[in-house]
């Protein structure tokens, strides 16, 4: 059922050169897609303006979660997924579990630094196992 799955979204984001910022936000999953324009401002705020609307968007502003993988990271959990089910000795197969396992952890805490780093192991594992 598709309601069952997280939504994957796609921001873009176009800047004319009459300052009108177009944002079009598209759901990869279900194809939906809402747009938006915004015109650029003649008139300035005040600083006492900035500071309040700075003030409601830190207040407002939740922190940036890691929930779906890039494509790529995808494919290489697939590809050891399946390494996994078929025949591993029992040294590889622990290792290539708990990457896989510190890699499900680093994206659910929202650690980028460290999903990076965990991906690119990942990449050097899987490419050593398939030369075996």
């Amino acid at each position: 059922m598709l309601s069952d799955l997280p939504p994957e979204i796609t921001v873009q984001f176009d800047l004319d050169v009459n300052g009108i910022l177009k944002v079009t936000a598209r759901d990869r999953i279900s194809n939906q897609q809402e747009s938006i324009s915004v015109e650029a401002s003649h008139t300035r705020m005040s600083e006492a303006e900035i500071l309040a609307a700075r003030d409601w968007a830190n207040q407002e502003a939740e922190p940036a979660e890691v929930d779906v993988l890039p494509e790529d990271t995808a494919v290489l959990l697939r590809r050891a997924d399946a390494l996994l089910a078929g025949e591993l000795d029992d040294g590889n197969r622990q290792k290539l579990s708990d990457l896989v396992m510190n890699i499900h952890t680093a994206q659910k805490d929202g650690d980028s630094t460290d999903l990076d780093e965990l991906v690119e192991t990942l990449e050097d594992m899987l490419f050593d196992l398939d030369l075996e």
